[in-house]
């Protein structure tokens, strides 16, 4: 068991976080799929409208072309997560396409109940308390709603906030109301605008820090891991950090970002107006965060010390 126990560790933590170390991320091992374009809602900040959308593709010709994303041996999409439009709306093509990626992510709008996928991770928008949600989201009687289809503890759960200038005020008010209802927790981003446009959703970086140290301190005082985002990643995301992230930006060079044709966006799933200088997407921080060499050593250090430790108990039985 014990000679078992270090093989294993060898295969599955040290020679691949080695290799993660040395090499990265593989191109294209992760990305994003508009698998529609229709939704359910018009929400004031969505930036998916903002744009021109092409029609959707056949669930056949989505299937083909997961198929091509899911083969090769260096440039194989092993994760994905599935967007829109609203992309439950396409659920039975998201329940057959699922099978080629080892990792699937779906971000709903929570209007539509969550299928039985214990094998899938939810992360539903909400965008401030009742009140502010609804005005966002730009239709009334959706808050309790959404709360009912995330009360599902049996499944992966995660809200995802985006903070704008309109609903920065609450966000204490949120994590508090949701901490028993049932879901893993919260993650934050920041509405990100279009290029070269003053866009009054824009908190501005002073808001932005000043928010920032505000979720660390309720991350170390109050909330710990409801509050779904390392210290180090809410770090990378201020003003100081944020530039020499995205001007690196792992999804741009290592992801895959496709429209509704299955054709690759040029930048990323915010498509090609985004202001990356203004980025308020977590998803570039948290890459960075992965890649450092200190965040690997860690997480190799916690794999052999309690390696080390079923190893000492089973020599003391």
């Amino acid at each position: 068991m014990v000679y078992t126990s270090t093989l294993s560790l060898l295969k599955n933590s040290v020679i691949p976080r080695a290799l993660f170390m040395v090499m990265g991320f593989p191109k294209d091992g992760f990305g994003s799929i508009d698998v529609t374009g229709r939704c359910n809602l018009r929400c004031k900040h969505c930036y998916f409208y903002a744009q021109e959308i092409p029609q959707d593709i056949t669930d056949e010709q989505w299937l083909r072309r997961c198929r091509e994303l899911a083969s090769g041996v260096y440039s194989k999409t092993r994760s994905v997560t599935w967007v829109g439009g609203e992309p439950l709306l396409r659920k039975d093509l998201i329940e057959k396409a699922k099978s080629f990626f080892s990792n699937n992510l779906v971000v709903t709008n929570g209007l539509i109940p969550l299928p039985d996928w214990p094998d899938v991770s939810f992360h539903i928008s909400l965008d401030g308390d009742e009140k502010t949600h609804e005005v966002l989201r730009n239709k009334r009687n959706i808050y309790q709603k959404i709360k009912n289809h995330a009360r599902r503890p049996e499944l992966d759960v995660t809200m995802v906030y985006c903070i704008s200038s309109e609903n920065m005020h609450c966000v204490e008010k949120v994590l508090d109301e949701w901490k028993d209802v049932g879901v893993r927790g919260f993650l934050f981003s920041f509405y990100t605008p279009f290029e070269s446009i003053e866009d009054p959703l824009f908190p501005g970086w002073g808001a932005r820090d000043r928010i920032l140290d505000r979720l660390i301190e309720l991350k170390h005082r109050s909330y710990g891991d409801f509050i779904q985002m390392d210290t180090r990643v809410l770090e990378l995301m201020k003003r100081d950090n944020a530039k020499s992230v995205t001007d690196r930006c792992l999804f741009l060079t290592k992801g895959v970002a496709l429209d509704t044709t299955g054709r690759r966006k040029a930048k990323c799933m915010m498509g090609d107006k985004a202001d990356c200088d203004r980025c308020g997407c977590m998803v570039p921080f948290y890459l960075s965060w992965r890649t450092e060499r200190k965040k690997i050593l860690r997480d190799l250090y916690i794999d052999t010390r309690q390696h080390l430790a079923y190893i000492l108990k089973k020599f003391r039985t």
